[in-house]
C-alpha cells in the first residue's frame, strides 16, 4: 500500500488569537518525518505530525503536509486544507455599527 497522509484542522474557521492546530494522519507506512507547507512555502522546523499555525495570523491560509519515508524513498502529499482566521468576532462589528448609528441620531 502506498503512503498517504490526511491533515485535519481543529477548526477551519477561527478568530485571531485562537489556536489553529493541524494533525497529519498517515496510512500505508510510518513516516520518518513530515514537512508542513503554508501558502506555498515550507515552514522551517515544522517536521512533526502536528503543526500549530501562528495564532496572530489574520486571513485565509492554505496548508499542506508532506509525509516522508526515507527508506524506501517515498513522499506523500496531503490534500490542501484552507483555514480562515477572522480579525474579530462578528458581533463586535454589529455593536460598532449600532453605536455609530446611535451617535449619528443624537448629533
Amino acid at each position: 500500500m502506498a503512503l498517504s497522509v490526511t491533515i485535519t484542522p481543529n477548526n477551519p474557521s477561527l478568530f485571531a488569537r485562537e489556536i489553529i492546530r493541524f494533525t497529519a494522519t498517515p496510512s500505508g507506512g510510518t513516516p520518518d518525518s513530515y514537512q508542513w507547507n503554508v501558502d506555498g512555502s515550507n515552514v522551517s522546523g515544522a517536521n512533526q505530525s502536528t503543526y500549530i499555525l501562528d495564532n496572530n495570523v489574520i486571513g485565509t491560509r492554505t496548508i499542506k503536509c508532506y509525509a516522508i519515508i526515507v527508506d524506501p524513498e517515498e513522499i506523500a502529499m496531503s490534500e490542501t486544507e484552507t483555514v480562515t482566521a477572522y480579525s474579530e468576532y462578528p458581533f463586535i462589528s454589529t455593536i460598532k455599527t449600532n453605536l455609530d448609528t446611535i451617535r449619528k441620531a443624537v448629533e
